[in-house]
């Protein structure tokens, strides 16, 4: 089996780095300095504020289950209704959430979200 070389090309509109005591470019090309950034979908930030990531995942909590709302209205089984939830989103809300270091109060704001 022969394998090729795949030539990555990277992304310099979507490239920040968040180091402020450099400054930096790559071919030319200033690179945005930013306080945070999102990475995988995941909010990375330099001065360890889970808030910012914490707010981003119930955003995407909440728009998962309006996306289901009319199914987990519906007259499906309360079975296949703790299925959507269980699978579709707590995932969304809790994805990355091993990584966080929680204050008492984000832990509080974590387990008791907003209703919208």
């Amino acid at each position: 089996m022969r394998v090729g070389l795949v030539r990555l090309e990277p992304s310099y509109e979507k490239t920040k780095l968040d180091r402020h005591d450099i400054g930096f470019s790559l071919r030319r090309i200033r690179i945005e300095i930013v306080d945070k950034y999102i990475y995988l979908g995941q909010t990375i930030s330099d001065n360890k504020d889970f808030g910012a990531e914490i707010n981003n995942r119930l955003k995407k909590a909440w728009g998962k289950y309006w996306s289901y709302k009319s199914l987990l209205k519906s007259k499906m089984t309360q079975k296949s209704k703790l299925e959507i939830l269980n699978n579709c989103i707590i995932p969304s809300m809790t994805n990355g959430a091993q990584t966080w270091a929680l204050t008492k109060e984000l832990s509080t704001k974590y387990k008791q979200p907003k209703t919208e």
